[in-house]
């Protein structure tokens, strides 16, 4: 029965992210905004809806092990499993501010819940309400400035996602655009979180601890959201939107979910988690580079060194316990 829920839950995770592609896509193109934007906004916010509730949920039981795992495990997913993937399925080809501003800003902000977790002011190895409040200030300020940036561009976009639609998608009226838009995310939120229940049962079985769990199994499934929507972007050659919608999720899970949950219940930093956080970064840093030597783009054997690396993490925290 474990197994027909997982399944379930990936296929409603698989038809969510088609409906919030094609919904996202369609309204970039309507409001003439950078598909990037949307992926950055919208699509990282509808596919972190799992982790919010989850996490949320986690953090008014007090379960910190959890909540840490979860996070920090999430963010390794986007950066290694899902962006890793997209780059196998097809390279990615990310715009100029992705490169410039996106991807540095993405490892500032995860190198800045490093520093505040394991800074030794005002408490070591502890996330407290002042941290929550610092990261949330942040993200907000990094929100509207993104915002802001977008509307500044002045140069039409040169990925095929930017042309008119046509068709029946300009035939469509807006109320069943935001339909689609929010069915999708409805089927991202309840796909993840049937999954990822499903996928906790079989790992409570076999005796893991809520930080394994978290940074593992819960990370997966509550990331699958936005592998499934990010893959489906590639294949419709929206490559802004899908690169976009993994570092967006990676700040929302750091700004917004990390700091809503550490001002809720504050917590110290379960063991190794130091290791946990150093892979998170580690990542990230990893990525700018690539991007940096390659002049935007994330090929193929960038993609597998990532998926590698990813995998590797997994199974050094499910040995390590």
């Amino acid at each position: 029965m474990t197994i027909l829920f997982l399944l379930l839950g990936m296929a409603m995770l698989m038809e969510g992210g088609r409906r919030l592609v094609d919904a996202a896509s369609i309204f970039a193109k309507r409001l003439g905004v950078p598909p990037l934007l949307v992926g950055l906004t919208l699509v990282a916010w509808g596919t972190s809806a799992p982790e919010l509730a989850l996490n949320l949920s986690a953090a008014f039981q007090d379960r910190s092990s959890l909540v840490f795992g979860n996070i920090v495990g999430a963010n390794i997913c986007n950066l290694g499993l899902v962006l890793g993937v997209c780059a196998i399925v097809h390279p990615l080809s990310c715009e100029v501010s992705i490169v410039r501003r996106e991807m540095p800003l993405t490892l500032i902000m995860l190198g800045g819940m490093g520093l505040l977790a394991l800074a030794p002011l005002p408490t070591p190895w502890h996330l407290g309400r002042v941290e929550g409040a610092v990261l949330l200030g942040a993200f907000l300020l990094y929100t509207i400035a993104t915002i802001r940036s977008a509307y500044d561009v002045t140069e039409p976009p040169t990925d095929a996602a930017a042309e008119e639609p046509s068709g029946s998608e300009a035939e469509r009226p807006t109320w069943l655009l935001l339909t689609f838009f929010f069915v999708g995310v409805a089927l991202l939120t309840v796909g993840g979180n049937v999954a990822s229940e499903a996928a906790c049962q079989l790992a409570r079985q076999l005796g893991m601890s809520d930080k394994t769990i978290g940074l593992t199994i819960l990370a997966i499934g509550t990331t699958l959201p936005e592998l499934a929507t990010s893959v489906m972007a590639i294949r419709a050659r929206q490559v802004d939107l899908a690169v976009g919608n993994a570092l967006g999720s990676c700040l929302v899970n750091v700004g917004l979910v990390c700091s809503i949950a550490t001002m809720i219940a504050p917590y110290d930093l379960p063991h190794g988690a130091a290791r946990a956080l150093l892979v998170m970064i580690g990542l990230a840093v990893v990525l700018v580079v690539m991007m940096r030597l390659e002049r935007g783009y994330v090929r193929r054997p960038a993609g597998v060194i990532l998926l590698a690396a990813y995998v590797a993490s997994v199974a050094y925290e499910l040995v390590a316990g």
